[in-house]
């Protein structure tokens, strides 16, 4: 039996749930983290002494960090075409998660920050502007790799789509001025849309 931690609407826990009903696997979620709490229970720190989400378990084995759960699921359940069987394939665009751990995400918690997390007379313009020109950075390495590509692999689906995917979901929701300079970004992220897995996931 499958079991997921995490609150709904975290980015984190998103490609959890994502990943998930991509391959059609049965599991129980609990929403954890944030209004629900539980996180700071002995009982959930003895599964994930960091005390945040996501974290799944898999019969009597344990994970915590998204992408490592997302490559975990991949790989387990092979057969559902999210694993790339290719390992030169596989890293090429698997590497992208991990440019996006290292270099997007603490950019965009700085952003997530200064637009909907810390009260109006805490929030920073200055700091916010200057996250904005660096993920504008990023965006166009991005843009520039997907611009001959339906996806992160080139024509094939892939958990690297999903971990950049839930971010970009994110961002996409954000109340930021969004210019259309990104079209191979929008392309790609319009037909993440399309996929009933994701769908099914946005309406927790």
């Amino acid at each position: 039996m499958i079991t997921l931690w995490g609150r709904t609407n975290s980015t984190n826990v998103r490609k959890i749930l994502w990943c998930l009903n991509e391959l059609e696997l049965k599991f129980e979620h609990i929403q954890a983290g944030g209004p629900f709490e539980i996180v700071n229970t002995t009982e959930y720190l003895q599964l994930n002494p960091n005390g945040l989400v996501p974290c799944l378990q898999d019969g009597d084995f344990t994970l915590w960090e998204s992408h490592t759960i997302l490559r975990f699921l991949a790989e387990k359940y092979a057969q559902k075409g999210l694993f790339i069987s290719d390992i030169e394939q596989r890293y090429a665009a698997e590497k992208w998660m991990d440019w996006c751990l290292g270099g997007m995400s603490p950019i965009f918690k700085m952003i997530m920050m200064h637009t909907i997390k810390l009260p109006l007379a805490q929030r920073n313009m200055s700091l916010l502007q200057q996250a904005l020109q660096e993920l504008d950075v990023k965006l166009n390495v991005l843009n520039q790799h997907l611009e001959f590509r339906l996806f992160i692999a080139g024509e094939y689906f892939s958990i690297a789509d999903i971990a950049l995917g839930s971010y970009m979901y994110t961002w996409k929701n954000l109340p930021i001025d969004q210019s259309l300079k990104f079209q191979a970004i929008d392309l790609w992220f319009e037909r993440l849309m399309e996929r009933p897995a994701l769908q099914s996931v946005l309406k927790l």
